[in-house]
C-alpha cells in the first residue's frame, strides 16, 4: 500500500470518527431532556438479562441474578449466554430459562451478521413474549452485541 493511500484511509477514519462522536454528543444532550420512568417492582413479570461474556464473568453475574430473584420473586427471569458458559449455569435457581446466543462465527467476524443473527435470535425465541425489563450487566465496552439482543427482545425498559 503506498503512503499516499494510508494518508488518505487515515483521514477518512479519523473524519468517520469525529463525526460519529459529535452526533453521540448530539444524541447525549438530546436524552439529558428526556425524563426515564422505570415501572414498579410490582409490574415487572418477565425479566431478560443478556450475559455473552466468557465463564469468569458469568460466575460474577451470580450474585446479580441471587439478588434480582430476591427483589422479583414473581417474575419469570430469562437468561442469555454464550454456548461456553452455557453447561455452568443451566442449573441455576435464579433463573426460569437459559437461551444460547452464539454471536461468533469466526468466518463472518462483521457486525451486520451479528445485528441480523440477533434478529432471527428474536424471532426464534422470543416470538411474541414480552419482556417488561431487559439488563445488560456491563460497565464497559460491549464487544459481544449483549445490547443488540436486549434491543431486540422488545422490553419496556431497557
Amino acid at each position: 500500500m503506498t503512503s499516499q493511500l494510508r494518508r488518505a484511509i487515515r483521514s477518512l477514519d479519523w473524519r468517520l470518527s469525529l463525526n460519529a462522536v459529535r452526533v453521540t454528543h448530539r444524541t447525549i444532550k438530546q436524552q439529558e431532556h428526556v425524563k426515564v420512568s422505570l415501572p414498579a417492582l410490582t409490574d415487572i413479570k418477565h425479566v431478560l438479562v443478556v450475559r455473552l461474556d466468557g465463564i469468569g464473568d458469568m460466575v460474577l453475574t451470580t450474585p446479580f441474578l441471587r439478588e434480582l430473584r430476591r427483589n422479583l420473586p414473581q417474575a419469570a427471569i430469562t437468561l442469555v449466554v454464550r454456548p461456553s458458559v452455557r453447561n455452568l449455569i443451566e442449573l441455576c435457581p435464579y433463573t426460569d430459562k437459559v437461551l444460547v446466543f452464539d454471536y461468533a462465527d469466526s468466518r463472518h467476524p462483521l457486525a451486520l451478521l451479528t445485528i441480523l443473527r440477533a434478529a432471527h435470535f428474536k424471532r426464534r425465541y422470543f416470538g411474541a413474549q414480552q419482556f417488561d425489563l431487559a439488563i445488560v450487566p456491563r460497565w464497559d465496552a460491549d464487544p459481544h452485541f449483549a445490547a443488540v439482543v436486549a434491543v431486540g427482545s422488545g422490553a419496556r425498559s431497557r
